[in-house]
């Protein structure tokens, strides 16, 4: 019986055994962690009556097709949640994002005669420049870019972070005319009841394999496995493969704040901070007020890694930006090292040429992971999915 090696107890690891198991019932797999627990990323916090997502908290239906499959496989169910609306901290006050209108009008005539670009690949300012305009790109693309990728759109790729914006652009000539003509899939949000970790915890449960943890990898040799699937991040398999690949990463802080009562006024899904503003806070999501809750209060607030005091910029942004004068009765710091891959200009060549000389050296190793077309649990689930 051909024997199966994952490495890597995340998301992209599981779900790679879980679809490998669908294809081959019999399937023997073995799949390894270097940690003391799977998930990765994803994980759910109880502490002292309040409930925080360390890692990823809320998710798109309307991009996450494959996520929400492999959830109904699973049998959980799923929290739905508008959104509501998202702010900007700019020139010291909380704007929605809707009072920018008229900017969105200007930047939406613009587009509509915006030339095509004939390169292979550009920065997101650069992007964002040459269709919007400037402001539009400092106003816009970049605290978007920020919340999800906690990066520098000079240097991060807009055909690898946000690919349907490269794509609409090339096939219709226009972002407008793109997300007009686009294929609408049901709106809102979504997290799991009891917490994302549940996708972890289940899908522990449901796989008839081995799982070995504590357990570090120094050789593929060493596996005596006839197929390897590999889950581990770009510089840990680049490593155990000896083939180069440059693959920067970016840490951030993650502050979680809790009250026993509800203190915050505004209402809506967060906001973020632009560039421009020069704040060591990236931004901050209402995670109590994303799903109804009535009567507590839940922040969890975004900061960049070269931050001194972390504690002491969310206690500020409380203050300052919400109003919120008294002390949280629940707060806890963790540093997120190495969390989100960042996908700069070329990234798809880079990526491609890697692939290709894995191949080459290793025809029994596949690859999965975040690093290749967007650190999102949908994009880790597809490409685990899509394996052959």
């Amino acid at each position: 019986m051909v024997k199966t090696a994952i490495l890597g107890g995340g998301i992209s690891g599981l779900s790679a055994a879980w679809y490998l198991l669908k294809k081959e019932p019999q399937a023997n797999i073995v799949l390894y962690e270097k940690g003391p627990r799977l998930g990765g990323w994803i994980e759910t916090n109880t502490s002292r009556g309040f409930t925080f997502e360390r890692g990823p908290r809320t998710l798109a239906r309307s991009r996450s097709p494959y996520l929400l499959q492999l959830i109904d496989e699973l049998g959980l169910k799923t929290i739905s949640s508008s959104g509501g609306k998202r702010y900007l901290w700019r020139q010291g006050k909380l704007r929605p994002i809707g009072s920018y209108w008229p900017s969105m009008l200007c930047a939406i005539a613009r587009d509509l005669f915006a030339k095509r670009s004939q390169q292979d690949d550009e920065s997101i300012a650069s992007f964002a420049s040459r269709r919007f305009g400037k402001r539009a790109a400092e106003l816009f693309f970049d605290p978007m870019t920020l919340g999800v990728y906690a990066g520098d759109i000079h240097r991060l790729s807009i055909r690898s972070c946000f690919p349907t914006l490269w794509d609409w652009e090339q096939k219709e000539g226009s972002l407008f005319r793109g997300w007009h003509k686009r294929k609408k899939g049901p709106a809102g949000l979504f997290t799991l009841e009891g917490g994302l970790e549940r996708l972890i915890s289940e899908l522990k449960r449901q796989l008839p394999i081995k799982i070995v943890t504590n357990f570090e990898v120094h050789s593929l040799d060493d596996l005596a496995a006839d197929r390897i699937i590999s889950a581990l991040p770009a510089y840990e398999i680049s490593r155990l493969t000896n083939i180069p690949l440059d693959l920067p990463y970016r840490s951030l802080w993650v502050v979680h704040l809790g009250f026993t009562k509800k203190h915050l006024k505004q209402k809506g899904f967060g906001y973020l901070v632009p560039s421009t503003e020069n704040q060591p806070l990236l931004g901050m999501v209402w995670d109590s007020d994303l799903f109804g809750e009535e009567e507590t209060t839940r922040l969890t607030a975004m900061i960049r890694a070269e931050s001194a005091d972390p504690i002491r910029t969310a206690l500020d942004a409380l203050q300052k930006h919400l109003e919120i004068k008294i002390a949280p009765d629940f707060i806890e710091a963790r540093l997120a090292k190495n969390a989100i891959p960042q996908f700069e200009v070329g990234h798809a060549e880079k990526i491609a040429h890697f692939e290709k000389q894995v191949q080459i050296k290793f025809p029994h190793l596949s690859l999965a992971g975040n690093y290749f077309s967007g650190a999102s649990l949908e994009a880790c689930v597809q490409r685990s999915f899509n394996l052959k």
